[in-house]
């Protein structure tokens, strides 16, 4: 099998849109109304039993059922069976809920029943209350919604209506019927029901025409309006509960081997009923003892028992089959909301079983499912066999000893005589042997997990997983398991949560165990993935502290850390005050500084993004957080990750840093020296970094420094408008004959506002009535009235102004940051500067409009004075203003008022957003109108969703990468892996199209070499609109790359009569910075193909050509994946400082060398996207002008560099050497500049040619002479007169290509005895058939020429 290749410039940040998860998960928030708890906290038990006088309207057989409550009633008098039976009820009721209130009313009358209901609901408020009516002394329901109840002696039968009892017992409220025909009850009950509405209804609508609603009425909705006029809110009797022993006409079952109330038994007693069921069932009852249902072991809530574990095993069963039975919003209201009633509903599905065996159909509202034939009921019945069984082996040895004391016991033998046998203690206290079902379970979960198909689904085990956890023996592995669940994404993630698993695992935080503690933090990091508002109960409940204690741990692998760290980082999400405060006074800032500093998690990557992200967000708008920062330098820590090798952290410190300048600070000379240090820190950094992900950051990092100095910004934009070259507002004014603006004037240091008088007001609004209004279109700044172009040359001249300037203050160097990203070829990036920079120009052309409209009036009585802030009137311009107090506060003046009113502007004040003489809040500004202050939300100009898309990782499977060391398939650079690198496996088009490939290029070759073809064939030839300066092949398709400068064009070169151009684009056009496109790289060529472009001044464009990756299609319209600058630090060398770069790219280490007219050669990372190596070529500027670098190659597998210069030496360099000693060897055998070479795959051999022709080859053990040599010009011994412009070497086939000023072509070997082929390409004596790019296929003897005259061919040998 093929090795996986590496894919490069194909990580998650260059394929995804930088955008959160998905959001629209079905049901996603149906699980929170488990939170939404409801108590069931009173029980009315209504027995109307009247012992030993049985209804008239039933004929029971003889004998019959007799037993209630599991009390036989003719054990003892009526008077105390009925108190026993009302006692053993409220018993078994007990243990489902013992924290109720239970009263019980035994053969009441109605007022009895009046009384008992009232006063349940009374002491239970809103909680629930339940009914439980027993009926079996009295005759069945009526047709009209009546039960029967005593009179006060017992002699006759009451009519008692559901009607009434409704209004007694009110809402919410739970019904259960244990009578004949209950199924009337159910019927009658929601009849009632709508009768109570209605009558409601009618009654609001009496009461809305006679008492209106206020104006606010329309706003309320009916409840609400309902109680604004004293009505009683709208009565809910639909939902409530209601469970019914049987359904209408039908009667209870009478047999004597069962319990007369078997229906309740059933729904308080599950497993004693199951055992007398499955023994009459199966008729083994006679072969166990009378009484071993009463004789079960154990306690029903210690699981370790042989009762506790049967009602465990039992909830885990009921609750799988009504979890993939009821509808998920059924299922959670009746078993995830009320202890009490979730016990009753598992006991009701097995009602359902038990008494439809008995031939009665059972009823509920709301109405549920049948599920008696669900398969987990067989599994069931196994479980109590086997507990029979148990039961059985425990009880049968007692019986068969006679204990005489605590060692000696006789026991029963077939012996004649019975024998005295020594037997010890523990032989009585058997144990039982616990059942395999949990194993089982978490078995067939691990099944589904490795083998399912379908995984969209949860299995069916799921909700059993759920109460495995319970269990501290398997906890360990169904946390493992229900991670892994989890993680295959958000939707298990909804599925785990609507099951129940919140209340669990958050209760697990409390747990010590350390080996839950990976799972278990992971299961919370999918969660909080999911659903962030979960952050409020881990801050509430302190369990936040658990993840702490997780990261504080030495012991932990910081593979295991990652998941705390984001948990941590999620906790603080949308900037919750509460985590924040908890936050720092745990001490986290310390921790992660801590973390950031150790030099052993460097290879765990997410865990620092992770970190970074956590400490941006405690830093977010909270002052407390931000001074900490400050005072303990955390944030110098988090500088140092400006330069990290990962993308995605050096953009996590950006955000970072970005959210400590984003604070609700105070300002003061401190807090605005540090927002400044760190943006220009964030400037100088990450301006020109190679990411697209930390340039973005970027922009909205120092958008809370230009919001907040917005008045600085703006009078250096006005400052730099006059200054640069390009025409400006003052130009356009004077063009059209009016005056030019004025730059704004300065306030004197001893004044903090500007001033202005009435008079000056009055002689303003009195002159502008005959003054011509300027057109506020003519003003510069304005985007949308000012055409791009306009724009951009504007804003190219201030950049040409800063960077002429020798000293360059903060706001100047931020600003020159902003005009660069305005520039950036990255369209999202010069977007979000863009509108940073229109907000500085808007307000700008405000002040030069301000400024203009002062012009217009008579000279002020007193000279108005500007400073960045609000003019604000003096105490004689306004009465109104008394005290100092409100004339130290900026407020709109009457020229703002005036301004806004009757000036086409939107300017009304000039206030900086954060105020010098009082504490503000980040993203809040005080805008003032007529005197009166308000604070106005003031949000970010730009956002980015980076975070959000960082989270998108944990939205994904990730559990095998972080815990198991799997790699994925875009995030490897994120996780400590020995390959942080994207793989891709070939597809079966690319494994045998490159099989073809080789087959065809080791024939052409043979035959080419051996001279027995001329690699002279045209393949192509075409002429294209403007002159190709670069060009570059397709490896495995047969498709050339040119380029003009601007615009790349794709050719077929296998169309011999017109070669079909495939597509054609705009790489790159940008003619203020006066750069074009001068080299083409391809990269990816087996899997995913790319094509780099790289400009004269050192920017490389990475272009997806939207190839199909199983065939030559070409599926879309090429994109733009990255960009980058790779020489922006380097000083330009030569005649009028002309920008030349020299590129390579290196497929294996995924690293373009770059060098040029620098003093330099770069190496930058493709994985890092930022250099990673620098080489000196020169010792001074000096001898760089004179030999400047006029060529480059590259064999990076060997770790060897060559460069080429223009005074005829060639360097060769050992990237593995310091810097400055990296130089290995210097060869000085030219006398004339470099034109072109190679370093040969074996890394000891190396080819150069000069321009005189001169071609000699290398051996690097001995440099000193060359080991073959040839001239290009020479001609059976005759020299020619022309030069060799260009040398092209096709490494893998060892062929030479000889570009000579004489319209020729010459290929040879390596060796250079002979001339391979010679090509004729154009008129010798025409200067437009001088060749402008010449390049071999990197594979097949093939090879492209352009010339100056907009001519491409393409040459070859014949196709055989």
């Amino acid at each position: 099998m093929d090795t996986p290749e590496k894919v490069w410039f194909h990580e998650a940040r260059h394929v995804e849109e930088i955008d959160g998860p998905i959001s629209d998960i079905p049901d996603k928030d149906a699980w929170r109304k488990i939170k939404e708890r409801m108590k069931t906290v009173s029980v009315a038990l209504v027995l109307c039993l009247n012992i030993g006088v049985d209804p008239p309207d039933v004929q029971k057989q003889n004998p019959c059922a007799r037993k209630e409550a599991w009390v036989d009633p003719a054990a003892t008098s009526p008077q105390k069976a009925a108190a026993k039976i009302a006692q053993n009820l409220q018993i078994n009721y007990g243990r489902l809920q013992p924290r109720a209130r239970y009263k019980s009313a035994i053969d009441p009358t109605v007022d009895c029943v009046r009384k008992l209901c009232s006063s349940m609901r009374r002491n239970a408020k809103e909680e629930r209350v339940l009914f439980h009516f027993n009926g079996h002394g009295v005759p069945k329901p009526t047709e009209a919604g009546e039960i029967w109840v005593f009179n006060k002696h017992i002699t006759q039968y009451i009519p008692l209506s559901i009607y009434d009892l409704q209004n007694w017992m009110d809402c919410p409220s739970v019904y259960i019927w244990d009578c004949n025909s209950a199924g009337t009850i159910v019927t009658m009950f929601n009849r009632f029901a709508e009768d109570h509405l209605k009558r409601w209804k009618d009654e609001y609508n009496d009461s809305k025409e006679q008492r209106p609603f206020p104006e606010m009425g329309s706003f309320l909705d009916e409840d609400e309006r309902a109680k604004a006029i004293g009505m009683p809110p709208k009565p809910q009797y639909k939902d409530c509960i209601q469970l019914a022993a049987c359904s209408a006409g039908e009667i209870l079952p009478q047999s004597p081997d069962l319990p007369a109330d078997l229906f309740t038994c059933c729904l308080t007693t599950p497993i004693q009923t199951s055992l007398l069921w499955y023994m009459l069932k199966t008729g083994t009852k006679d072969k166990y003892p009378p009484n071993i249902i009463e004789e079960i072991p154990g306690i029903l809530t210690d699981r370790r028992t042989l009762l506790g574990e049967l009602n465990w095993i039992f909830t885990a069963i009921t609750d799988t089959i009504a979890w993939n039975s009821l509808p998920k919003e059924v299922f959670q209201r009746l078993f995830r909301q009320d202890l009490l009633i979730a016990s009753l509903f598992r006991s009701f599905l097995l009602a359902e079983r038990i008494m439809g065996e008995n031939n009665c159909k059972v009823v509920s509202q709301p109405e549920l499912p049948s599920v008696f034939n669900h398969p987990l009921w067989e599994y069931w019945e196994y479980t109590l066999d086997l507990c029979l069984n148990n039961m059985y082996n425990m009880l049968v040895p007692k019986l068969n000893i006679i204990q005489v004391n605590r060692i000696d016991c006789f026991v029963k033998t077939s012996l004649k005589h019975s024998l005295l046998i020594d037997i010890t203690p523990t032989f009585l206290e058997m144990d039982y042997s616990y059942s395999w079902f949990f194993i089982e379970q978490l078995q067939a979960f691990e099944v589904w997990l490795k083998f399912a198909v379908n995984k969209k689904e949860p299995p069916q085990q799921l909700p059993v997983v759920l109460q495995v956890l319970l269990s501290q023996v398997h906890r360990v592995r169904a946390l493992e398991l229900l991670a892994k669940f989890v993680d295959l994404g958000s939707w298990a993630v909804v599925a785990a949560l609507t099951v129940g698993i919140y209340p669990y695992v958050l209760k697990l935080l409390q747990c010590g165990t350390k080996e839950l503690r990976p799972a278990l933090a992971f299961i919370w990091a999918k969660i909080l993935s999911v659903d962030p508002i979960c952050q409020e109960e881990l801050v509430k409940d302190n369990g936040y502290f658990y993840f702490i204690q997780i990261l504080n741990d030495p012991t932990v692998s910081n593979r295991i850390k990652v998941v705390p760290a984001f948990v941590m980082a999620t906790l603080i999400y949308n900037n919750y005050r509460p985590a924040q405060e908890k936050l720092i006074q745990s001490d986290y800032v310390t921790l992660c500084t801590e973390l950031l500093s150790n030099e052993q998690d460097k290879k765990c990557r997410m865990l620092y993004l992770w970190l970074l992200i956590g400490l941006g967000r405690l830093w977010a708008e909270y002052n407390v957080a931000r001074w900490h920062a400050v005072r303990t330098l955390a944030f110098d820590r988090v500088t140092a990750f400006l330069k990290h090798d990962l993308p995605e952290c050096r953009a996590a410190a950006v955000y970072a840093l970005g959210s400590l300048v984003h604070n609700r600070s105070e300002n003061n000379e401190h807090a605005t020296d540090v927002d400044y240090q760190l943006c220009d820190k964030l400037c100088e950094n990450c301006t020109f970094d190679g990411s697209v992900l930390v340039r973005t950051e970027l922009i909205a990092a120092i958008q809370w420094v230009i919001i907040d100095f917005a008045n600085d910004f703006a009078k250096l934009c006005i400052e730099l408008d006059k200054k640069s070259q390009v025409k400006s507002s003052g130009d356009i004014l004077n063009d059209l004959k009016m005056e030019p603006l004025e730059p704004f004037e300065e306030a004197d240091e001893d004044t903090r506002s500007s001033r202005v008088s009435l008079s000056r007001i009055r002689s303003f609004r009195s002159n502008n009535k005959t003054k011509p209004r300027h057109n506020r279109s003519l003003l510069l700044g304005s985007d949308h009235l000012v055409s791009k172009d306009t724009q951009r040359a504007r804003l190219h001249g201030q950049m040409h102004v800063i960077e002429k300037k020798p000293f360059k203050t903060p706001h100047e160097r931020i600003w020159f940051s902003l005009l660069k990203l305005y520039f950036d070829p990255i369209e999202s990036v010069s977007q979000l500067s863009k509108k940073l920079i229109d907000h500085v120009s808007d307000l700008a052309s405000k002040l030069k409009l301000a400024q203009l409209k002062w012009e217009g009036g008579s000279p002020p009585e007193q000279k108005a004075t500007f400073m960045i802030g609000s003019p604000v009137p003096s105490s004689s311009a306004d009465k109104r203003l008394t005290s100092i107090e409100n004339r130290l506060k900026p407020s709109a003046s009457d020229v703002d008022l005036y301004m806004q009113d009757h000036i086409e502007t939107g300017y009304t004040s000039f206030t900086p957003k954060r105020e010098l003489w009082a504490k503000t809040q980040s993203g809040k500004y005080t805008k003032n109108e007529g005197g009166r202050s308000a604070d106005v939300p003031m949000q970010g100009l730009v956002s980015t969703r980076f975070v959000d898309w960082c989270t998108k990782t944990f939205t994904e499977p990730i559990y095998k990468t972080i815990y198991e060391d799997v790699s994925t398939a875009k995030r490897n650079s994120l996780v400590d892996s020995d390959d942080p690198y994207t793989f891709a496996n070939l597809t079966d088009w690319a494994l045998h199209s490159r099989e073809g490939l080789k087959q065809k290029t080791n024939a052409d070759l043979q035959s080419f070499k051996s001279e027995s073809v001329k690699c002279e064939t045209q393949h192509m030839q075409i002429r294209a609109d403007r002159t190709v300066t670069s060009m570059v092949w397709s490896f495995l398709r047969p498709y050339v790359f040119t380029c003009d400068g601007e615009t790349v064009s794709t050719y077929n070169y296998t169309k011999e009569k017109s070669p079909l151009k495939s597509c054609q684009f705009t790489a790159y056009k940008e003619p203020l910075l006066h750069d074009t496109i001068s080299e083409m790289l391809s990269a990816n060529e087996l899997t995913h193909e790319l094509l780099i472009t790289g400009t004269r001044r050192g920017l490389i464009l990475v272009w997806d050509p939207m190839f199909s990756e199983h065939s030559h299609d070409i599926l879309n319209e090429p994109k733009l994946v990255t960009s980058a600058y790779l020489l922006n630090d380097q000083e330009r060398l030569g005649q009028n400082d002309r920008s030349e770069t020299l590129y390579r790219w290196d497929q294996d280490c995924g690293k373009i060398v770059c060098a040029g007219n620098v003093r330099i050669c770069r190496i930058w990372d493709a994985a890092a996207e930022k250099p990673v190596k620098d080489l000196m070529l020169f010792k001074s500027t000096l001898d760089a002008r004179n030999s400047m670098t006029c060529h480059l190659s590259v064999n990076l597998s060997n770790n060897l560099i060559s460069c080429g210069f223009e005074n005829g030496q060639v360097g060769i360099y050992d990237i593995r050497i310091p810097m400055n000693e990296s130089q290995i060897m210097r060869l000085r055998n030219f006398r004339s500049p470099i034109v072109g070479g190679a370093i040969l795959k074996d890394g000891q051999t190396s080819i150069y040619g000069s321009r005189e022709g001169e071609v000699k080859v290398f051996e690097h053990r001995m440099f000193q002479e060359p080991i073959a040599q040839f001239s290009a010009l020479s001609e059976n011994g005759k020299r020619s007169a022309a030069i060799m412009q260009r040398m092209e070497v096709q490494v893998s086939g060892e062929i030479v290509a000889c570009d000579t000023s004489d319209s020729y072509i010459r290929l040879y070997d390596i060796s250079g005895k002979k001339s391979l082929s010679q090509i004729r390409f154009g008129d010798t004596n025409s200067q437009l058939a001088f060749s402008t790019a010449v390049r071999f296929h990197p594979e097949r003897v093939l090879f492209g020429i352009a010339t100056k005259d907009n001519g491409f061919a393409v040459y070859g040998v014949p196709n055989l």
